[in-house]
């Protein structure tokens, strides 16, 4: 069975119907070591003993049987947790008989045996352990969370720690913070710890959250269309102190103007925000800012903002600036675009 979302993980999880084997993987790495702890308590007693964990880049078969037919100890399930699994790719030094024997052993796993295998990036879907896995238990790609799922949790991470958090501070924080769940997560501990009432206001965030690049673009662009070229150099220059690349700067810009050349063209179609909205998946208080920046262009404007961004771009990649005038180049491009 193939789970969607983390939130399906932690139904399983709570209806106690995790047994047999399973695979995580995808790119938001700390879902999936977040899932894993989940896993790991499952086991209440003995860990040490029914928690097994093996290498994926170094392993063979007979480790894995090894560990599959001991028994638990004076618990009813043990956890057989192989990291790394690197032979759900083709991966280098693993045979074709590895990968066609070890399907078919889970095909006949011991009772009360968890075989959880976690990968950071990719699978292959046509391998053959993916498959077999796919079909007999469990499967979850986590994929940098987006939009609802997004809010629903930090939400959740805020009513955990005692606090509550309105739509519009709860947009307001993603905005600030980022989207990285690790630095999210680190946001709303500093801002509950901080925060003497129960409900999360703006001035709280506004006080303690540390301002993510995001955020950091998102003003700089802002600045941008309003021809304040002043102000979002100063932004630009306090990125660049930060240690910040010069190209995710770029990057980043590029990628808001994109979105801002988007929108424009779905207002001139008439479009409503959800409309909008059900196409870009943004978080709802981003999307109303770019909704504002983007009416202070026509789309020949933003595409304009646009070819300049790209041709920066094209310049920096291929060495028509030393890397020692890209801070100056990423300077001159931001007049450019205040004109």
């Amino acid at each position: 069975m193939e789970l969607k979302t983390y939130t399906e993980f932690k139904k399983i999880i709570k209806e106690k119907r995790l047994e047999g084997p399973i695979i995580i993987y995808g790119d938001e790495n700390h879902l999936i070591d977040e899932s894993i702890k989940i896993i790991y308590n499952i086991i209440k007693s003995f860990q040490e003993m029914n928690i097994v964990k093996l290498d994926g880049e170094n392993i063979t078969l007979d480790d894995i049987i090894n560990a599959c037919e001991t028994l638990p100890f004076m618990e009813d399930k043990k956890i057989v947790h192989i990291r790394k699994a690197a032979f759900l790719n083709k991966a280098p030094g693993m045979t074709e008989d590895f990968v066609k024997n070890f399907s078919n052993y889970i095909k006949n796993l011991p009772d009360g045996i968890i075989l959880l295998l976690t990968l950071q990036g990719s699978v292959d879907s046509t391998n053959a352990v993916f498959k077999v896995i796919k079909s007999t238990g469990y499967v979850i790609e986590y994929k940098p969370m987006r939009g609802e799922e997004l809010q629903r949790w930090v939400l959740e991470s805020f009513n955990k720690n005692g606090k509550v958090i309105n739509k519009y501070e709860l947009n307001y924080f993603i905005m600030e913070a980022g989207s990285s769940l690790e630095q999210l997560e680190r946001e709303v501990e500093k801002v509950c710890a901080y925060a003497s009432e129960e409900v999360i206001t703006k001035q709280h965030i506004d006080e303690v959250v540390h301002k993510s690049i995001e955020s950091n673009i998102f003003k700089m662009v802002d600045s941008i269309s309003r021809k304040d070229a002043d102000k979002a150099i100063s932004i630009l220059n306090a990125l660049l102190f930060q240690k910040e690349e010069h190209l995710k700067i770029l990057g980043m810009i590029i990628r808001q103007i994109r979105l801002m050349y988007l929108i424009r063209a779905y207002l001139d179609e008439k479009r409503s925000p959800s409309e909008i909205n059900r196409d870009l998946k943004l978080n709802e208080f981003v999307l109303n800012n770019l909704i504002k920046q983007s009416k202070a262009y026509t789309v020949e404007g933003l595409k304009k903002l646009l070819s300049l961004c790209l041709e920066t771009d094209y310049n920096l990649k291929n060495g028509t600036y030393s890397s020692d005038f890209y801070g100056l180049a990423l300077e001159t491009l931001i007049v450019e675009l205040c004109k």
